[in-house]
């Protein structure tokens, strides 16, 4: 577990582009959301790791997602129910319903519907946010941690130079 969070450490300061960062981090956060007991976490699963993204920051913000996701369960209880139930799409859920295997995804389910319209509205702006914050990291709070008298004092200490050595080779 340390060698994986030493990895995304790395990364996010690494030659990775931030693009790929972000990416995961949305995709994060849309199957963290989405409840692991059906065929649509599943193939947005598959799907996510055929993309070019940092698979390391997937599946640590995967995991610290669905952890978090638990949480605000009402809120895409009530938004999954409101979306299930507007007129207007009614017709379109009895239709999608009736074709074969879709029906595994769940997407008639309040919790899942409200999880996957939050993921998708919430995409785009967490894109740009995240890439904000990795190039605010990058280009100005990296650097002065880096020559800060408090890093330069434990980097001569064994167990973080063991660290470091682990980091080296990762």
């Amino acid at each position: 577990m340390l060698k994986k969070i030493i990895k995304l450490l790395k990364t996010l300061n690494g030659n990775s582009h931030p693009g790929e960062i972000a990416h995961a981090l949305c995709l994060a956060l849309l199957l963290g959301l989405i409840p692991k007991n059906n065929a649509l976490f599943y193939v947005v699963t598959v799907f996510c790791l055929f993309m070019r993204i940092n698979k390391i920051t997937f599946v640590l913000m995967t995991t610290v997602f669905s952890l978090l996701g638990h949480l605000i369960d009402p809120f895409l209880d009530n938004l999954g129910w409101w979306i299930l139930n507007l007129d207007f799409l009614k017709p379109v859920f009895s239709t999608l319903l009736e074709v074969p295997f879709l029906g595994f995804t769940r997407f008639n389910n309040t919790i899942v519907a409200g999880a996957l319209i939050t993921g998708i509205v919430l995409y785009i702006p967490l894109y740009w946010i995240s890439r904000l914050i990795i190039w605010f990291l990058r280009a100005k709070i990296i650097p002065l941690v880096r020559k800060s008298k408090i890093i330069l004092a434990l980097s001569k200490v064994p167990f973080i130079k063991k660290i470091a050595s682990l980091s080296a080779s990762v």
